[in-house]
């Protein structure tokens, strides 16, 4: 259970914009040429809500097992407060009984019919054990194949760009030009907006990095679990600018035409 209610967070280059369009107040001073700036260091204090979703703030949490209370990354605990509940690292073993219980009705993984022997290799993949004495802790429907993201064996390099801070700011440049607004259907939501391209990512290496090759869209808009968002009608392999096109016409619920539609 989160305890936390607000937190301290560092401002950068790619969060200034971000609290600013929350309605926070970013202190500034003017430094010797003039301008207008922020000093190093600078923090503010922030609701909880406001985070994104991959910040790495810590917060404090409650053991949803034990009631011990401990500190941990935000993106953290959201991958596991939404998989059975939150824990800490003395009650990993009564969380993987639990979810083993509900998924295969056995409380040990050797229980698990033979079978099911890519069931068994699955679960101690995504949660990283061989036993329910390890400590570490990973959400299953986040991990390769089951995440919602997974690209069929997408190579460490490319992971490795979409988590280098290149990519975070290609990410923020085109929420900037899209007023930090889906292009979609206007929502403006800004933990619940993502950063689209528009040619797909994995097959067209010099556009990655084009803010131009990028489009604001919500999670409503862009997440292929949502019934009717584009990944959800054109798949998440191959996507091209022709179905993008056809999407914001169909779907589109801007008052004025999206900049990215012909």
């Amino acid at each position: 259970m989160l305890l936390s209610r607000y937190v301290d967070v560092g401002l950068n280059s790619l969060t200034i914009n971000y609290y600013r369009n929350l309605g926070y107040d970013i202190p500034q001073r003017i430094n010797k040429y003039g301008k207008l700036t922020i000093a190093r260091g600078t923090r503010i204090r922030v609701n909880i809500a406001d985070l994104p979703e991959q910040s790495e703030v810590k917060v404090k949490v409650k053991c949803d097992y034990c009631g011990k209370i401990f500190s941990k990354e935000y993106r953290s605990y959201l991958h596991s407060a939404a998989s059975n509940g939150d824990c800490c690292s003395d009650c990993i073993s009564i969380k993987c009984k639990k979810i083993l219980l509900e998924k295969y009705g056995v409380t040990s993984i050797a229980q698990v019919p033979l079978a099911s022997e890519h069931k068994k290799e699955t679960f101690l993949k995504h949660y990283g054990v061989t036993n329910y004495t390890k400590t570490q802790e990973y959400k299953l429907n986040n991990s390769k194949e089951n995440h919602w993201n997974w690209h069929g064996g997408i190579s460490g390099k490319l992971k490795l760009e979409r988590n280098s801070y290149k990519y975070k700011e290609w990410r923020e440049a085109v929420f900037q030009r899209d007023n930090y607004t889906c292009q979609c259907c206007g929502d403006k939501t800004g933990h619940n907006l993502e950063a689209h391209h528009i040619e797909n990512f994995s097959d067209h290496n010099v556009l990655r990095f084009n803010v131009d090759n990028g489009i604001t869209l919500c999670k409503k808009c862009h997440n292929p679990n949502q019934e009717g968002s584009f990944h959800n009608l054109y798949g998440t392999r191959n996507n091209t600018k022709e179905q993008l096109e056809e999407y914001l016409h169909n779907h589109c619920n801007m008052r004025k035409e999206s900049p990215h539609s012909s």
